[in-house]
């Protein structure tokens, strides 16, 4: 799965020279589309930004299982996500925001201001422990406890 600026959501697989190619494509119904998330199968989800973030699940027959948004441009201006493993997908926006959304609920539920600039990079360690990149000049990654909300360390990566 790959997502582009242009709303292209597509499907990779390989083929028979072990090479990736285009299997499939389709356009989803949201503008610019920042990335996508791989949920429990068979499902995906897409982040993009309309007047505030919006996040739609589509099944594996491309059709919009659920759709919903955030409430403020301020922190919802998404730009990569990740999945936790009890299905919460964690957002990481502009001016530094990182997220929770419930996706049974259908709602954010829980925010942190973590950086000053754009986050850039989310990777989970544990189950509750995450790790964040961001565009800050100071080149930090952040060690965050999601369960906690807190900053566990910063590691200066320059």
């Amino acid at each position: 799965w790959s997502a582009d600026w242009n709303n292209m959501i597509i499907v990779w697989r390989k083929n028979s020279s072990q090479l990736w190619e285009n299997a499939t494509s389709f356009k989803g119904p949201d503008n610019s589309i920042r990335d996508i998330v791989l949920l429990e199968n068979p499902f995906i989800a897409t982040l993009s930004l309309d007047q505030r973030a919006v996040i739609t699940i589509y099944n594996m027959d491309f059709n919009v299982v659920r759709k919903f948004a955030g409430s403020s441009a301020e922190s919802d201006s998404l730009l990569v996500g990740t999945v936790t493993e009890n299905g919460q997908i964690i957002t990481g926006a502009k001016h530094g925001w990182i997220s929770i959304w419930d996706l049974t609920l259908g709602e954010k539920v829980f925010t942190m201001k973590a950086f000053s600039d754009w986050v850039k990079s989310l990777h989970i360690l544990s189950s509750d422990i995450l790790l964040a990149g961001s565009e800050d000049n100071d080149q930090t990654i952040k060690v965050i406890n999601i369960k906690e909300g807190k900053v566990l360390c910063t590691i200066h990566a320059g």
